[in-house]
Formats: structure tokens, C-alpha cells, sequence
């Protein structure tokens, strides 16, 4: 048997697999969560120190607004884009870290909460949608709702291009009580 064959075909292999894109077993170019805040100048911060956590379960819980630099962040906390039981869009909180996954193409985003010198604190992560070969730098910021007349208050998110300050997702969600999901397929 030749020797070249199984390089050729393990090179062939490799470049399938990175061809794949993120989710199927490819590269799809997904940066760390600080390589991310490095990009935008910022250091990780706890999330607990916004002001807009009152729908998070900050663990240790926040005393008198008092929040030291080295707090966890909060318990696994989930939000949705509706009251499904699958619902296009799902928004999770765990520790200091931001996700967000759903719609048809799929778009994700994962970020971290940080704080750039002179700057307002928000998310910080990488950003996806069918349109990218490869994680993009995103900025998020989130706002609380006013509570409507059928439930609590709710969230807002909005996720830009740090690039172009393109408006990249802008989602309103409510909180999930009690069961865990994930957003619906696509067909």
C-alpha cells in the first residue's frame, strides 16, 4: 500500500471536519470567553454588580449593594422569548457568563460580564449566526422590563457589532420558572 494514501486521507478528513462550522465538530473559529474581553479592553467584573440583577440568583446573595470583585455570579437562571415549552430563543445567566441560543438560521452568542476602563460594564463574548465562518466580537447589554399585565418584569437584550455597532439581536424575554430548556429546532 502506498504510504502517502493515509495522509492524504487524514488530511482530507481534517478538512472536512474544520469545514463543518461550530456544533458539528469543526473549528468554526470559537475564541475563549477572555480573549474576548482582551479584544475589548475590559477585565472580567461579577455580574451581581449591575444594576439590573433582580431576576438573577446571585449566590452568595448581594448585602447592602456591596459586591466584591471576586463574587461568583449567579445560579443557572433562564429566560425565554416565550412561554412555550420550546420557545424560539433562550437566555441563560450561570456564574458571570451570559448565553444565548435560538432562531432559524441559529444564532449564539456567549460573554462574559466585564468592565472597560472608562466605560460602561456589559457582556463581552462571541457572537454567531450562518453569516460567519467564525466568532465575532458582540457587546450586550440588558435592561429590566417593566412588568406587563400578565406577569413579572421582564428582560431586555440587546447585542451589537463591536466592530460596526451593528445592531446584531435585540430580544425581550421572561423568566422561566422552575424546569430548564432549550430553544426549539430548526426544520
Amino acid at each position: 500500500m502506498n504510504k502517502a494514501m493515509p495522509i492524504a486521507a487524514g488530511a482530507f478528513f481534517a478538512l472536512l471536519l474544520s469545514a463543518c462550522g461550530p456544533g458539528t465538530g469543526g473549528s468554526g473559529g470559537e475564541l475563549e470567553s477572555s480573549e474576548f474581553l482582551a479584544q475589548a479592553g475590559a477585565r472580567a467584573a461579577p455580574v451581581c454588580a449591575a444594576t439590573w440583577t433582580q431576576g438573577l440568583s446571585c449566590e452568595p446573595p448581594v448585602v447592602n449593594n456591596v459586591v466584591p470583585p471576586s463574587h461568583p455570579g449567579t445560579t443557572r437562571v433562564q429566560f425565554a422569548s416565550d412561554a412555550s415549552g420550546r420557545p424560539e430563543f433562550v437566555l441563560s445567566f450561570e456564574g458571570n457568563q451570559i448565553s444565548l441560543e435560538g432562531g432559524c438560521p441559529r444564532r449564539s452568542y456567549v460573554g462574559t460580564w466585564g468592565q472597560p476602563d472608562g466605560k460602561a460594564a456589559a457582556f463581552f463574548g462571541g457572537y454567531l449566526d450562518a453569516s460567519l465562518s467564525q466568532a465575532t466580537l458582540g457587546i450586550g447589554t440588558v435592561k429590566v422590563l417593566p412588568a406587563s399585565g400578565e406577569g413579572a418584569a421582564g428582560l431586555q437584550l440587546e447585542l451589537r457589532s463591536s466592530s460596526s455597532g451593528q445592531l446584531l439581536v435585540l430580544l425581550q424575554v421572561q423568566k422561566l420558572a422552575g424546569t430548564q430548556t432549550s430553544p426549539r429546532s430548526c426544520p
